[in-house]
Order: structure tokens, then C-alpha cells, then sequence
């Protein structure tokens, strides 16, 4: 039975504004509430770390709402919706005060693509990546530097694995990893600057069982999955030139039961 990784349930965007002859910036924390299919929106006090939620929150959201991400110029933030009658991604501006508006309408990931689940966006913010898990692939779309809207390229969806899970983007943009629960490896791809992606010489990679977490370090030289039903984390090395990976001596490092989600500090 497929232990499905618990999607990243938060992300933070920070939006600065000027006080006095200083300046101070003001973060925010998104939280994707899939029951109720709504996102909460909290600000962060910079000294305290404590969360205060704003006025309006939650907001309303596709059906399941799970993942999200915030657009690298902090204007806008996605959600993929899962559920029933949906499978489409939302898009939601964002407010100096933290506010999201929804803009409609949402983007389907079908035809050819069910389940969307974990997603990714390339360092410049010009291709946002969708895992669909029941569909064995992954969604591709182009962003609009000007309105935040998403397009879907032609050549989408893309082939990966068995229940695709959760995605990853190396430092510099090359490359995209995802990992495949179902077939118990990692699919690698070169990222295009078309945003198209073509699969690399000996993907797809063997790790350990029901692969769920994965992360890039900051210098992009390796890569970290999280293997539930193992209950270990595999390692591997990046080939700079090419992206392809390497097992590290001595991975797999044992970890707790059912390890899901994986993150590294900068």
C-alpha cells in the first residue's frame, strides 16, 4: 500500500515595505487547509517567529487543495486541487497585506493527467512543474511574467513513473527530479529553456521503498529522498554537466518510520 508524502502544507512569502528611514519586511505563511478546501494566511512577526492570521482568512480554494507555491517576485501563489471534479491548479495574487485573490479561471492539468499532487517552480519563475500521481506523469506549464497566469506547453504532460509524487529543481534551473512511490525510483530530466523536459541517460534511478521527500542542496551537487517504507534517505550525487546521479557511499541512511518530507537549510 502506497504511503503518499504529506505535500508541503506551508509556504512563506516575504513582501518588504518601507517604515521610517529603515525598512522591515513582512512575511507571511500560506497553509493549505485540503478538507476544507481553503488556504489561511498568517503574518509572521520577524522577531518573535509568532503567527498572527489575518483578517479573511482562510480563503477559498479548489477542491483538496494541497500543495502550493509562491512565485519568486512574491506576487502570486498556486495550489493544485486534487479533488473530486477538479484536478486543475489555482491561481491566487497576492496582497501587500497578505490577501489572496483568486483568479479565475483555474487551470486543468487534463487532458492526459489525473490526481495532481506536489509541484515545483524553476529559479527564474518562468515553468511551474505538477506531479500527477494516479496519471503516472507530470504537467508543464509556462508563466506569464506580467499577469501570473499558466499555460500548459504542448508537448505536456511528460512520462514519469509509478505515482509520481513529489518534484525537485536543481539550484541553476538544469534539472528536474521526481519521485515515483509506486515504481520505487526517481525519474531526472533536463530542463529545456523551452521549459521542455526530455529524460536523462539512465533515468529512471533505483532508491528505496515508496519513495516520498526530495531536495536539492543549495550548491546543487546533491540530491535527498526520503524512502518511506524503508525508513531510510538515499543520496546521491549530481553530475554537474549532465544531472545524472550517482549513489554516495554509503547511502541509504537509516532514518524513523515512514520518513515523508525532506529539507535542506541554505
Amino acid at each position: 500500500m502506497l504511503h503518499r508524502a504529506i505535500v508541503l502544507i506551508f509556504v512563506l512569502a516575504s513582501i518588504a515595505s518601507l517604515a521610517g528611514c529603515g525598512s522591515t519586511t513582512s512575511h507571511y505563511v500560506f497553509v493549505t487547509l485540503p478538507a476544507a478546501n481553503e488556504v489561511a494566511t498568517y503574518r509572521e512577526d520577524p522577531n518573535s517567529g509568532v503567527l498572527t492570521e489575518i483578517a479573511g482568512s482562510p480563503f477559498p480554494a479548489g477542491n483538496s487543495a494541497t500543495s502550493a507555491v509562491i512565485h519568486p517576485d512574491g506576487k502570486y501563489l498556486y495550489t493544485a486541487n486534487p479533488g473530486v471534479g477538479e484536478n486543475d491548479i489555482s491561481l491566487f495574487s497576492i496582497a501587500s497585506d497578505g490577501v489572496l485573490t483568486e483568479i479565475t479561471p483555474r487551470t486543468p492539468v487534463t487532458p492526459g493527467a489525473t490526481d495532481p499532487q506536489n509541484m515545483v517552480m524553476d529559479p527564474g519563475g518562468k515553468y511551474l512543474y505538477v506531479a500527477n500521481a494516479t496519471s503516472n506523469n507530470l504537467s508543464a506549464f509556462s508563466i506569464s511574467g506580467g499577469t501570473g497566469a499558466i499555460t500548459a506547453l504542448s508537448a505536456s504532460p511528460f512520462l514519469a513513473g509509478t505515482s509520481p509524487i513529489s518534484l525537485a529543481v536543481d539550484p541553476l534551473g538544469n534539472f528536474v527530479y521526481v519521485t515515483n512511490q509506486g515504481s520505487n525510483n526517481t525519474s531526472a530530466y533536463a530542463l529545456g529553456s523551452d521549459g521542455i523536459l526530455s529524460a536523462l541517460a539512465g533515468s529512471p534511478f533505483a532508491v528505496g521503498g515508496e519513495p516520498s521527500g526530495v531536495a536539492v542542496d543549495p550548491t546543487g551537487s546533491f540530491l535527498y529522498i526520503t524512502n518511506a517504507s524503508s525508513g531510510n534517505v538515499s543520496v546521491f550525487a549530481i553530475a554537474a554537466d549532465t544531472g545524472v546521479l550517482t549513489m554516495v557511499n554509503g547511502s541509504s541512511y537509516t532514518a524513523g518510520r515512514l520518513p515523508s518530507a525532506i529539507a535542506i537549510s541554505d
